[in-house]
């Protein structure tokens, strides 16, 4: 979903003008459209295209672009009352109207350009639920289509096009789920040389898709701001290894096991050890499950890993993969009282979850987003819910 590196929600006049300047074509992951949409059979032509980016590797839409032979030459822009959404919300209808499935991340901006008139780009990610196909009975659709875009145009699936796209996004959750299980055996024989580090958080941020984008190593060592163990981001130096970089916690003594680590196709790790107490009381000993740090740490390593992958040129979508190790029989402290229900197993790991465009607001909304995977634990310890988390997925508690 960039253009020339960059997203859709940071373009500007002058990276249209680029274009112009560039003889930029139209290409499999840009496409331009010199007029708006109409009604009628133009709802179906739009969910046409954006669903052709969607099954392919995802792209931009420019509506507002004038081309010839394929090459773009004009920004001529489009009438937009005050510049206001009026437009970007019909067609928002018109996707969620006429796309199924519905496709996850889809973002709209208007581009103001000289005298007062506005470009829209539509930024659509390569879907991981593809593939994906126009609704029967739409306005202007009589049938069904399944499109995608081949070079520089949007043409109708193959058979086997839509055969491989059913099978690819249905191996997705099954490539992260033995990841993470592989890296799980690793991180318990690894902590099995340690004392003290009950209770350990493995967390994996994944692009999902990198379009062959690989790590730049020397980017990635500037980077410790972003990549450190959950806990103490930006507190670690990186250093290269063999699968890319890793930022070891020193551990020795009683420091907490842990480190982070990036590999080279993009996936972000993070491993921290100690959210498990264990304490004398009268009449044996209290295993105590330090939850707030744990929900704590993990929302800001998810938010660094996320923040830190974009910086190195990757992508939403993430998916987020999150596990609690080594805390078999601890239990939760809240409102006063332990509550009765230990947690059983050495394992807990929960269904991923996907984040499907940046934010950078104070409180992004992937942080609601993550909150299944905590409500997942809490359920564990025969919880409804996870209480630390408000309305907007902020903190509380």
């Amino acid at each position: 979903m960039r253009l020339n590196g960059k997203f859709v929600g940071d373009l500007d006049e002058q990276n249209l003008l680029q274009l112009v300047a560039d003889g930029r074509e139209e290409d499999q992951n840009l496409d331009v459209k010199v007029q708006v949409y109409g009604g009628g059979s133009g709802g179906a032509e739009l969910a046409k295209d954006v669903i052709g980016l969607a099954n392919a590797f995802g792209g931009v839409l420019l509506i507002g672009v004038d081309e010839k032979d394929e090459r773009i030459v004009g920004v001529p822009g489009l009438e937009l009352e005050n510049g206001d959404r009026t437009l970007m919300d019909s067609y928002d209808r018109m996707l969620r109207d006429r796309i199924e499935p519905p496709i996850q991340g889809v973002q709209f901006k208007a581009i103001e350009i000289e005298g007062g008139r506005h470009v829209i780009a539509i930024g659509v990610p390569m879907s991981i639920s593809r593939p994906h196909r126009t609704k029967v009975g739409g306005d202007g659709s009589p049938r069904s289509r399944w499109t995608i875009r081949r070079n520089k145009n949007t043409v109708d699936m193959t058979y086997s096009e839509i055969r491989s796209a059913f099978l690819e996004s249905a191996d997705i959750e099954r490539r992260v789920r033995d990841f993470h299980s592989l890296r799980i055996a690793h991180v318990r024989q690894f902590a099995e040389r340690f004392q003290g580090n009950l209770g350990i958080m493995l967390v994996h941020v994944i692009p999902l898709v990198s379009e062959g984008v690989r790590l730049d190593i020397r980017k990635a060592l500037n980077r410790n701001d972003c990549f450190g163990q959950p806990g103490q981001i930006g507190l670690a130096g990186l250093r290269p290894d063999l699968d890319g970089v890793v930022s070891h916690n020193n551990l020795s003594g009683q420091q907490r096991l842990g480190w982070a680590k990036l590999y080279r196709d993009g996936r972000a790790e993070g491993v921290t050890g100690g959210y498990v107490s264990s304490e004398a009381f009268e009449g044996g000993r209290r295993v105590t499950f330090l939850h707030q740090a744990f929900v704590s740490e993990a929302k800001s390593a998810v938010r660094a890993y996320i923040e830190g992958l974009t910086r190195l040129g990757f992508y939403p979508p993430f998916v987020i993969a999150l596990s609690l190790l080594n805390a078999q029989a601890s239990n939760l402290f809240r409102g006063g009282q332990y509550v009765p229900v230990p947690l059983v197993g050495p394992i807990a790991t929960f269904d991923p979850v996907i984040i499907d465009k940046l934010d950078q607001s104070e409180t992004p909304e992937y942080y609601w987003k993550i909150k299944p995977l905590f409500d997942q634990l809490w359920n564990a310890f025969g919880l409804p819910e996870c209480d630390l988390f408000d309305k907007n997925g902020r903190s509380i508690g």
